[in-house]
């Protein structure tokens, strides 16, 4: 789903961080509905608020949050991705990330949203929305169950 999107639509973040607890229940709120990456591409900038809803590709009613591993896994294999919430205040580990498992350094600070679009048995495999020229193609792998950078704090996904 588009970050974009959410930065110009939902209300509840801008590029200096956001809030996705705020910004699916402000969707919710107004009937809006989430746009594909691929109709509204992430710009690294907020601007107007796209209207064109023909390529929504969910609605959201409310918000679901996943606070376990075994939650996070359920809820990625059986319904699709879900939105992290990663500590990268220490940026210097984080901004240089290319490839392999990365285990940190990350800080203890939560201030990013990144996408958990799946795992293996022994990491996340997350997307960023800095780009394809940020780690291995705008992807990462972070180690599972070590809670890294707290990404196995919580997670948030849309009720739809």
């Amino acid at each position: 789903m588009s970050e974009q999107d959410f930065l110009d639509c939902s209300g509840a973040g801008s590029c200096e961080g956001g809030d996705p607890f705020a910004a699916y229940s402000n969707m919710a709120e107004v009937g809006k509905g989430i746009d594909l990456e691929e109709c509204y591409p992430y710009k690294n900038a907020q601007g107007a608020c796209n209207e064109d809803e023909s390529c929504a590709a969910v609605y959201p009613t409310g918000i679901e949050v996943q606070a376990t591993v075994a939650q996070m896994e359920d809820y990625v294999a059986n319904r699709g991705p879900t939105i992290g919430l990663v500590a990268v205040d220490d940026l210097h580990g984080w901004m240089y990330y290319s490839n392999g498992l990365f285990e940190g350094p990350c800080g203890s600070n939560i201030n990013h949203g990144v996408t958990i679009v799946g795992f293996t048995d022994s990491a996340w495999i997350i997307r960023n929305s800095w780009g394809e020229d940020w780690g291995d193609n705008g992807y990462m792998l972070m180690a599972k169950g070590q809670n890294i950078c707290q990404v196995e704090t919580v997670a948030v996904a849309p009720t739809v």
